[in-house]
């Protein structure tokens, strides 16, 4: 997907665009599972523009080799962090992107979690 249309415009803009996407990917998942707005509590939805300023990717684009040196593999956030009982895993963290990356770094918290 091309991450220039949330780049463009006003606040109000990206607003609506987040909308349009968020109702587009919940009637989709609808299609799927017994979903309505009684049963939907909460909806947070992430945009290029939030992983961009939470995970320094340039347009905020996922995926792919997009990820700078400072910020990949080794060099990328650990799955342990400062704060008690709070713990990172996917593609942004150590050992990086892919299924096989994001998968072991979600065993490392778990194999972490449990020796505690």
């Amino acid at each position: 997907m091309n991450p220039t249309p949330w780049w463009q415009g006003d606040q109000a803009s990206y607003q609506a665009l987040k909308a349009k996407y968020t109702k587009e990917a919940i009637e989709h998942l609808a299609t799927y599972f017994h979903l309505n707005p009684e049963i939907i509590i909460y909806t947070e939805a992430a945009t290029p523009r939030t992983f961009a300023r939470y995970t320094a990717r340039d347009r905020g684009v996922v995926g792919g080799i997009g990820q700078r040196i400072p910020t990949f593999g080794p060099f990328g956030f650990a799955n342990r962090t400062p704060i008690k009982n709070l713990w990172l895993v996917g593609d942004s963290t150590h050992p990086g992107e892919g299924t096989a990356g994001v998968s072991y770094s979600a065993l490392t918290v778990v194999r972490q979690i449990s020796e505690n």
